[in-house]
């Protein structure tokens, strides 16, 4: 393995001098990426199936419309149905929800638990989105959950006429250990404690051909201080479980995870230390399962995982500490990002479809703090900065976590203490506010446009 040190100049200003300008809730059109990447998802009608320093989270008006399906009475082929939705976990509420990207409606909202423990450092947070737009979330306080994405899917099973799910930021809850939301596929407990780290995989083929559905990879910290990687069929059966010897991580365990083009599950771990410890970056092989650890430079730390269309795994953490390693080389190369303050928290990244990386900046554990929050762009192919959005061009900016890119190519900024979530045209400059969330912490592949990223359609 070798270390590579590049040093990086900015292509523009930090900050530009345009100001944003906050517009209304209305959908604009705009152009899908040339390269097609992104998630465009067809589907049919007949479709079936935390406030300490270590902080994890970790620290109505409700403008959804009761969705109305029109199925018909047409004995044509049913039209295909295109949607584009971000999931967002609203942690302490121990729910997660369903938001329209092009409209900033929710349309709709799913407690995942039985049992939640309604803190703001547990509950849900974790979502991955597959490449037919289903969801699975993982919670911190154990369990994870499938959702389907559009009403055609879900099974009227519980006995009562019609199909009882939720259309609007009011969720239903559960009767006993059973969802009464039919849109709630499945749950398992199984073993899943303080569980963070999750992804699906994208549709293969077995050896003769056949073709497999896709699958998920899912991890969580054991008490030994060692942990777990789970791999878990598109039912909710666990296929196999993958220990992680010699871990170290008890207190948060695998923190978060990507998937590359094979399928192959990487992931970071934190240990509860201040900035997150020195452990190695994770894959577990598709294929054989097999576990592999590569040690990081010294000095750098991890928060956010994504991998980008090349392969390369991009790492980001505290102290402003920027990575991406290159598995065909197994070269790691560190980003100084010069310009930048060096006391950021990078978090939640996500590579857009024009190649460049948008990063959740956070100023620090403690408010306020200087510099300003908010989202940092880099150029994917040399690290140099971009540009950078603070709370001088979004007021509503307090802790950002997470970041996410929908269909239309707007960069989502989440953010726990604003309880909202911003829709950036990050070219342009300008922003839009969902803020009907609940302490929102979810900084993984919320849109499924990073496994989009991988699995481009052809």
């Amino acid at each position: 393995m070798r270390v590579v040190t590049r040093c990086c100049f900015l292509r523009r200003p930090l900050v530009s001098v345009a100001a944003l300008s906050c517009l209304t809730c209305a959908a604009e059109d705009r152009n899908v990426p040339a390269d097609g990447s992104g998630v465009a998802i067809p589907t049919t009608a007949d479709d079936d199936d935390d406030d300490d320093d270590d902080d994890d989270n970790d620290d109505d008006d409700n403008s959804g419309e009761d969705e109305r399906w029109d199925l018909g009475e047409s004995t044509d082929e049913p039209k295909p149905v295109t949607f584009s939705y971000i999931w967002i976990a609203n942690s302490p509420e121990g729910t997660v929800s369903k938001i329209d990207t092009t409209t900033l409606v929710e349309h709709a909202r799913y407690q995942v638990n039985p049992h939640p423990s309604h803190q703001a450092s547990a509950g849900p947070s974790r979502t991955s989105v597959n490449l037919d737009g289903d969801m699975v979330v993982i919670d911190r306080d154990g369990g994870l959950t499938k959702i389907w994405a559009i009403p055609q899917r879900c099974p009227d099973s519980n006995g009562t006429p019609g199909l009882q799910t939720s259309t609007d930021a009011n969720f239903l809850g559960w009767t006993g250990e059973e969802p009464d939301d039919e849109c709630i596929a499945w749950r398992i407990d199984d073993a899943l404690p303080k569980g963070r780290a999750v992804a699906w995989t994208a549709p293969g083929a077995d050896p003769e051909g056949n073709s497999l559905s896709p699958e998920i990879w899912a991890a969580y910290p054991l008490q030994d201080g060692d942990a777990e990687v789970l791999l878990v069929d598109t039912d909710g059966a666990v296929l196999d479980r993958i220990p992680v010897p010699g871990c170290n991580c008890p207190v948060y365990g695998p923190y978060g995870g990507a998937v590359d083009r094979a399928n192959n599950f990487w992931f970071v771990t934190r240990d509860g230390s201040p900035h997150g410890g020195v452990g190695p970056l994770y894959r577990v092989d598709y294929a054989s399962h097999e576990l592999s650890s590569f040690e990081r430079p010294a000095g750098t730390r991890v928060y956010g995982i994504a991998i980008d269309r090349r392969g390369h795994v991009w790492l980001a953490g505290d102290d402003s500490s920027m990575v991406r390693y290159d598995p065909d080389l197994d070269e790691f190369e560190q980003l100084p990002l010069p310009g930048l303050d060096p006391t950021y928290v990078f978090r939640g990244l996500m590579q857009h479809g024009n190649g460049d990386i948008f990063v959740a900046a956070m100023s620090g554990w403690d408010l306020p703090a200087t510099p300003e929050s908010g989202l940092l762009r880099l150029d994917g192919e040399t690290g140099e900065v971009v540009d950078f959005i603070g709370r001088t061009d979004i007021p509503g900016i307090l802790k950002p976590a997470g970041v996410g890119v929908d269909l239309q190519g707007y960069v989502w900024l989440v953010d726990t203490d604003a309880s909202s979530a911003f829709r950036i045209d990050a070219d342009a400059r300008t922003y839009e506010t969902f803020d009907q969330l609940v302490q929102p912490y979810t900084y993984s592949d919320m849109t499924g446009y990073g496994l989009g990223n991988q699995h481009p359609p052809s």
